[in-house]
């Protein structure tokens, strides 16, 4: 306890006075878990909720993009190759996989084309990534 007496008064200088009265005034176990507990939950913010906000941005965006093409055109995987190729590694590399699931039909009658996948869409972007020890999926 001594120890702690003889550290706070070195930090007297360096810290406000309001601060230094706090940590005296608070045991000593009090403040290691604390601190600890502190750091867990910057950790968790910088490693988990930041990222996952920044991946939801990403992927709204995406969706407003792919919303736009509503029609089904000749030069519509051209557009999308456009849009995938701005995202991340991952999400590119799944569209180039369901890409070559697609093909274009021609209907004879009106001539308007239409894009047929020979493999639903939740086989490649259903849940990306997932871990399964330490290979991914």
């Amino acid at each position: 306890m001594n120890y702690f007496k003889i550290s706070i008064e070195f930090m007297q200088g360096m810290l406000p006075s309001p601060i230094v009265g706090f940590v005296q005034e608070k045991p000593l176990h009090l403040l290691i878990v604390g601190g600890f507990l502190g750091v867990l939950i910057l950790a968790f913010i910088v490693i988990f909720f930041l990222p996952a906000l920044w991946r939801g941005f990403q992927l709204s965006s995406l969706n407003k993009k792919l919303k736009a093409l509503s029609s089904a055109s000749p030069d519509t995987l051209e557009k999308l190759d456009a849009i995938f190729g701005k995202t991340k590694k991952n999400l590119r590399h799944l569209w180039r996989q369901y890409k070559e699931s697609l093909h274009i039909q021609y209907d004879v009658a009106d001539s308007a084309p239409s894009i047929h996948a020979t493999a639903p869409a939740e086989l490649y972007f259903g849940s990306f990534p997932k871990r399964v020890g330490k290979g991914v999926l």
